[in-house]
């Protein structure tokens, strides 16, 4: 290991109001041992949160550790987290979910035996939908051979629904690092920042075929569903502006080593900044649309290189569609691919 670092793996979970589900996280998060330490970062709740974690920091010393703030929102309690993790790996696990407690034992012993450590592992997850008995799987065998150290350009085709989120990743904590992560404060869906801004300093890839992360979704206070998404709409358009710039920032020079990894990270944006143009399209005001155009147009003027590819993929285009009826299927095709991932 490391010498700077005391641990192999570090577990963050943000939490906020957390009371009614943070044990089961915490007990799927405990393994024997010393490798792994869990950080509860309460975000000023209003609820047991932060006794429940400290209540697990006392019977688990050394393992769990309870840190209390005022409210600073999803992205500024990654941020504390991060600013004292002491593992090599970083995992972000959110509070209302949960992992398979086995998978992560065997993923935590691969990172300690790997003589080459990677700068991010990958692993899949479990789509877990309220009231909804078959569970979707996102794993990513048809994109990257398991078990084995993988450059960008050794990586194939992530498709739709395939693409690499946060419950996906383990970054080295040096990666963050260098690629100078700091998460917007509150700030909605900044987990698309925390897997996207580091990938150019993402040299070396390993995946493990190992169905880790329960992802819970289906409550309706959750920030993921559509009416709320929409509510909360600002946030949204924010991050994705911030992907721009990254991307952008990257763009010239040899930031961006990998030819696949450009690629990709053109892909990724314009996953986004559909999903964006689709919620836009959702609320339907003119308002709205206005908005929609405005995004566009930010990016033109970012980079018009990357706005060509961005705009003009097939995505790009399909959610672009002009006139009332062009719009109705935009949000067709927008539903019915939630559907298929299985975030409906």
């Amino acid at each position: 290991m490391h010498l700077n670092y005391a641990k192999i793996l570090s577990l963050i979970v943000p939490s906020f109001n957390s009371s009614a589900y943070l044990r089961k996280n915490l007990d799927s998060l405990i393994i024997e041992g010393e490798d792994v330490e869990i950080i509860v970062v309460d975000d000023g709740s209003s609820d047991e949160t932060l006794a429940i974690a400290t209540e697990y920091e006392v019977k688990y010393p050394g393992v769990i550790k309870a840190i209390s703030q005022p409210n600073k929102g999803h992205g500024g309690a990654i941020n504390t987290g991060l600013s004292i993790a002491r593992g090599l790996y970083i995992k972000i696990v959110d509070s209302d979910d949960w992992l398979n407690t086995n998978g992560l034992k065997k993923i935590v012993e691969r990172l300690k035996n790997l003589t080459e450590k990677p700068d991010m592992l990958l692993n899949n997850f479990i789509i877990d939908k309220v009231g909804k008995k078959r569970k979707t799987i996102i794993h990513y065998r048809k994109s990257l051979p398991a078990d084995m150290t993988l450059t960008w350009d050794d990586t194939m085709r992530l498709k739709l629904g395939r693409y690499i989120m946060m419950h996906a990743v383990i970054y080295k904590k040096e990666v963050l690092i260098k690629s100078r992560l700091v998460l917007p404060e509150h700030t909605f869906y900044v987990d698309y920042i925390y897997v996207y801004q580091p990938f150019p300093y993402v040299e070396s890839i390993y995946y493990m075929d190992i169905d880790l992360y329960h992802y819970f979704i289906g409550r309706e206070d959750q920030t993921v569903t559509e009416q709320n998404h929409i509510k909360n709409i600002h946030h949204q358009i924010a991050v994705n502006k911030q992907m721009m710039n990254i991307l952008n920032e990257n763009w010239n020079g040899n930031k961006i080593k990998s030819h696949r990894l450009r690629n990709y990270m053109v892909s990724y944006l314009t996953i986004c900044t559909v999903i964006t143009s689709a919620l836009f399209l959702v609320e339907g005001s003119k308002s709205s649309l206005d908005q929609k155009t405005e995004l566009w147009h930010y990016l033109k003027q970012e980079n018009a290189q990357i706005y060509q590819k961005v705009r003009f993929g097939y995505l790009g285009i399909m959610i672009n569609l002009p006139t009332k009826s062009g719009r109705s299927l935009s949000l067709f095709i927008y539903k019915l691919s939630r559907k298929i991932i299985g975030f409906s």
